[in-house]
């Protein structure tokens, strides 16, 4: 399946007046296609496809391998969701991407975060659910821009990652439902407490009712001043 099957495949030769597609699409879902395996955007040299893009969410499309580089290379695009898309290969990030939210199987995302040129100083906010993987994705200390990072529903986590050192603008981690993780991340006992000691806010939660913020242990939710 290309892009072609929404319309926007041009059969007018390349001498034809300029065209925009989709001029107004802000947001883009595409899930649930399970046979869907290549995503070709064909276009000739004059079209423009989807201009204002800033939101794309793909999701339960096991078998697709790619994304177009139309996608990828987009200067609009600000949020990128993947969800159960295994056999996903992501080359690089949008260079003005804000948000990342990988949720189960994202791909080679939920292993590792493809950086152009060594760096992305856009990406501030960086949410991962249900990761069926031991560990965080490799390069988060190239997201040099970072403030929070969500990480929720991941059992198979054992240990954190070392990058996190050197995340300095990173404000906010937020870890719930990581039973093996959590107490490895307790204030001053835990394996990987001298990891995340520099975050400013931190909240920890195993079970629903139980939440460390930063430098207590507490039930139900409250504000610490990490002054």
């Amino acid at each position: 399946m290309g892009l072609e099957v929404l319309g926007v495949l041009k059969n007018g030769d390349s001498s034809a007046a300029p065209v925009i597609e989709f001029p107004n699409l802000k947001e883009l879902t595409i899930g649930d296609m399970i046979h869907w395996e290549e995503w070709v955007i064909k276009t000739t040299i004059n079209i423009t496809l989807m201009p204002l893009l800033q939101e794309l969410s793909i999701w339960n499309c096991p078998m697709l391998k790619s994304l177009p580089c139309q996608i990828l290379s987009s200067s609009s695009l600000r949020e990128m969701a993947i969800e159960s898309c295994p056999h996903l290969e992501v080359s690089y990030l949008p260079p003005f991407l804000e948000k990342l939210e990988l949720s189960h199987d994202a791909g080679s995302l939920s292993i590792s975060l493809p950086i152009q040129n060594g760096l992305h100083s856009n990406l501030k906010s960086l949410l991962i659910f249900y990761s069926p993987h031991s560990t965080l994705p490799q390069d988060l200390s190239q997201l040099n821009a970072l403030q929070t990072l969500h990480v929720y529903y991941c059992e198979s986590l054992t240990c954190m990652s070392n990058e996190l050192q050197h995340l300095t603008s990173l404000q906010k981690l937020i870890i719930y439902g990581c039973p093996i993780w959590v107490p490895r991340c307790e204030k001053e006992v835990g394996e990987d407490w001298s990891i995340i000691s520099h975050i400013p806010n931190i909240s920890l939660s195993e079970e629903e009712d139980k939440i460390w913020h930063g430098n207590d242990l507490s039930i139900g939710q409250f504000q610490i001043d990490s002054s």
